[in-house]
């Protein structure tokens, strides 16, 4: 190789990477400009007065169930740095109210930086309409069952629920880490257990599926020939 083709390219060569490396740099940068810490935590609490047993949610996006003595709403609001002002608006307005022994919640969106939960006492089902994620989490109940339309349940590590029975229909969904018992009834939906679980009854319909893990007790599921049940290992 002539020696002017070698320097030629060396050149190119060095260039290249003068150019990587500026663009790595800037991307560390820009990253680093664009870093948010939390400055603070915000919470806003409505009181749920009236008894009831049955939990009714509609029309929301995620939001938490968990075990309180007295029976609250709140909205938690996290203040990062940098962040820009639209989103850390409050939600908008939502509709609550305790009428025949129902708790019913509509309209229930949070910001990105905010959360919703509903604070408790012991209920016996929920019931979900349109609703992006429920999350259920130390409830402590012996039994519960959940009613979904086009909802989404995530049962957490730490329920604490015995049994539960889960009617799904119009592509909802569940997800629970553990249970000692299941009763599914699923119709174009998906229920997913991870790690371990109990008996398991029900029945599939209609395009519906059930994740299964390896540990489990008595399965006692009937399908039609479109639905599908599988065992995974986790």
């Amino acid at each position: 190789m002539k020696t002017s083709n070698k320097i030629v390219y060396s050149f190119l060569a060095f260039a290249w990477l003068s150019i990587m490396v500026t663009l790595v740099i800037s991307f560390f940068f820009s990253r680093l400009r664009g870093f948010s810490t939390l400055d603070k935590v915000e919470v806003k609490e409505w009181p749920v007065l009236g008894s009831y047993s049955v939990v009714s949610i509609q029309d929301s996006w995620v939001v938490s169930i968990e075990r309180q003595k007295e029976g609250t709403i709140q909205y938690t609001k996290y203040y990062f740095s940098r962040e820009r002002e639209e989103l850390l608006e409050d939600p908008d307005p939502f509709f609550y109210e305790v009428r025949n022994d129902t708790l019913f919640v509509k309209g229930m969106k949070q910001k990105p930086t905010g959360k919703f939960s509903i604070h408790v006492g012991p209920i016996k089902s929920i019931v979900l309409k349109d609703v992006t994620e429920v999350r259920v989490k130390e409830v402590g109940i012996d039994s519960l069952i959940v009613k979904a339309n086009h909802g989404h349940l995530t049962m957490e590590e730490n329920h604490g629920v015995g049994f539960l029975r889960f009617e799904g229909k119009n592509e909802s969904r569940l997800q629970i880490m553990k249970i000692p018992a299941l009763e599914l009834y699923l119709d174009q939906s998906k229920a997913e257990i991870y790690k371990e679980m109990g008996d398991v009854s029900g029945n599939l319909a209609r395009r519906s599926e059930v994740i299964l893990p390896t540990k489990l007790g008595e399965l006692n599921l009937t399908k039609d020939e479109n639905s599908k049940v599988s065992i995974e290992e986790y």
